[in-house]
């Protein structure tokens, strides 16, 4: 609801914040034709009719979550997934809108054609590099799966796929494999910042699962007894 009332007011009152003053109107232009901007303004029309909706009733509004496990799992993999699944195609747009591409760009920044794709996000708990990050990037299935399984495959002693996609580390200097401190040499403070955007995004998503899972708050609201006495 804060989200759809925040996009509505993005059309009037940052409008006239920029018109009245100057040098605000090309940055104005730039955000307006942006992926961003562009997104946001298709979700402005679904977002006034869900404050038109919200405010014109006094009932509470049902939402119906089908089967919640299943729109957590699928809100896991893919942010948004399992409230598309649910029905519930603003929140779905929404957060797959905020979390997908700062997710992505964090793992761009941990990459690079010589090291290989998102090298920022890898599965280790091996005695002397416990990646501790991972849980928090771990709560986004699309890159957790698979850097699950090339963490299997590097204890195994095989080699990673996908040129060592999101696989860890060398413990040791060895021809052909590099150590986390050869990477992070490499890639220079991007290797950080990749992983604080992966973290913030599943952190984000963490909050989208639960979500999925028993809806928003008002949806939860108990029946009082002199209520359901009404009612039977």
């Amino acid at each position: 609801m804060i989200c759809s009332w925040m996009i509505v007011a993005r059309g009037s009152a940052c409008q006239k914040f920029v018109h009245t003053r100057p040098g605000f109107d090309y940055l104005f232009l730039c955000y307006t034709f942006s992926p961003f901007g562009m997104a946001f303004k298709n979700l402005e029309p679904l977002a006034r009719k869900v404050n038109e909706t919200s405010l014109d009733t006094k009932e509470p509004l049902v939402i119906h979550l089908k089967n919640p496990w299943i729109a957590g799992v699928l809100a896991w993999l893919v942010p948004g997934l399992g409230h598309y699944y649910q029905g519930r195609l603003f929140k779905a747009v929404l957060f797959a809108v905020c979390i997908i591409p700062t997710c992505f760009f964090g793992m761009c920044l941990g990459s690079s054609q010589e090291i290989g794709f998102a090298r920022n996000v890898y599965c280790s708990w091996r005695e002397g590099d416990k990646r501790w990050f991972f849980i928090p990037q771990f709560c986004i299935g699309t890159i957790a799966i698979p850097a699950i399984a090339q963490s299997y495959l590097v204890d195994d002693g095989k080699a990673p796929f996908w040129n060592g996609a999101m696989s860890p580390p060398s413990l040791q200097e060895r021809p052909g494999q590099l150590t986390l401190n050869r990477i992070i040499l490499k890639l220079g403070g991007k290797f950080e910042l990749g992983t604080l955007f992966t973290v913030v995004a599943g952190l984000m998503n963490l909050l989208v699962f639960f979500d999925a899972i028993d809806g928003p708050i008002l949806s939860r609201k108990e029946e009082t007894p002199e209520k359901l006495h009404e009612n039977s």
